[in-house]
């Protein structure tokens, strides 16, 4: 499989519309409401991962990625959220059951200091249909 990067889309087989992501789980963040450690998801461009920045894919994932968390123990739901009015797929803290919002998980990056890479590993992203596969499941 060629990786071509063009565009910023990191696509690996444009006929399909494949786009490659890394996924990166996150140790330590702090729930702000219960103080307790969490896991987060990231997903970061190819040519960002090394500095911890969020892809496109910060504030509006596709609905697959709460069963891709939940195989890593991150805890994610769609949820509707009282601050922006809307429901969308946010980080949820497995302790107190709050939301985590895309605001706190993605700007606070002053936690990101704190917490550890737990673990990394490659994401494809379909875009006809919105999903993500786990390289295990492409064929």
């Amino acid at each position: 499989m060629k990786i071509e990067e063009g565009n910023k889309m990191n696509c690996i087989n444009p006929s399909k519309h494949l786009q490659l992501y890394i996924c990166k789980i996150k140790s330590g963040y702090v729930c702000w409401n219960c103080k307790k450690t969490m896991d987060i998801l990231i997903i970061c461009e190819l040519d960002q991962v090394d500095f911890d920045m969020c892809s496109c894919f910060a504030y509006e994932k596709p609905d697959n990625i709460i069963n891709i968390a939940k195989l890593h123990g991150v805890k994610m739901e769609k949820r509707y959220v009282k601050f922006t009015r809307e429901e969308y797929i946010a980080h949820v803290c497995p302790h107190c059951n709050v939301v985590q919002g895309d605001n706190s998980v993605v700007l606070d990056n002053h936690q990101f200091d704190s917490i550890t890479d737990k673990e990394v590993f490659k994401i494809l992203y379909n875009k006809n249909t919105n999903m993500f596969i786990l390289p295990e499941q492409h064929n």
